[in-house]
């Protein structure tokens, strides 16, 4: 439990691969929306 907690800090804190991957996917996702839009 306590190592678990502490891997939950530090992926929360560090920005992993994963979730850059996600981030970008999110500003593609809201590029696309807004050329949709305008």
């Amino acid at each position: 439990m306590r190592i678990r907690s502490l891997h939950k800090k530090f992926f929360l804190f560090s920005p992993t691969p994963g979730k850059i991957k996600q981030r970008e996917k999110e500003n593609v996702k809201r590029i696309r929306f807004r050329k949709v839009v305008l």
